[in-house]
């Protein structure tokens, strides 16, 4: 019998190739290349967030991305409960930017739940 607890993150976890250092717990997009980099100078479209760095990572290292579904606990000065959108500078807000890229829902402070 199975139980319902915990959500296991870490099925929810893509490994990848970064291009540019990835700064912890930033908003990452997927390259052309199927490399990785940090959001900011225009490079944001709809369809490229990929989620965010589960740790900080130096260019052309071996990054982990938490994906859709994961619970990042990178963050910080999250509210519970609140929808963050991903900025064109690589911040998250509550205010959708243009293009509007859900990045997901904080679960407190410094956790957020990843959508992708």
């Amino acid at each position: 019998m199975r139980t319902i607890g915990t959500p296991s993150t870490q099925a929810r976890k893509l490994n990848a190739i970064a291009s540019g250092a990835l700064p912890n717990g930033d908003p990452l997009v997927v390259n052309a290349d199927g490399t990785v980099s940090a959001v900011g100078g225009g490079n944001l479209t709809s369809e490229n967030y990929i989620g965010l760095a589960s740790n900080g990572y130096p260019d052309t290292a071996g990054a982990t991305i938490d994906v859709q579904g994961a619970i990042n606990d990178r963050q910080s000065g999250l509210t519970a409960g609140q929808s963050y959108y991903v900025q064109t500078d690589g911040t998250l807000d509550t205010t959708p930017a243009d293009p509007s890229v859900f990045a997901g829902t904080a679960i407190s402070a410094t956790k957020m739940i990843v959508k992708g």
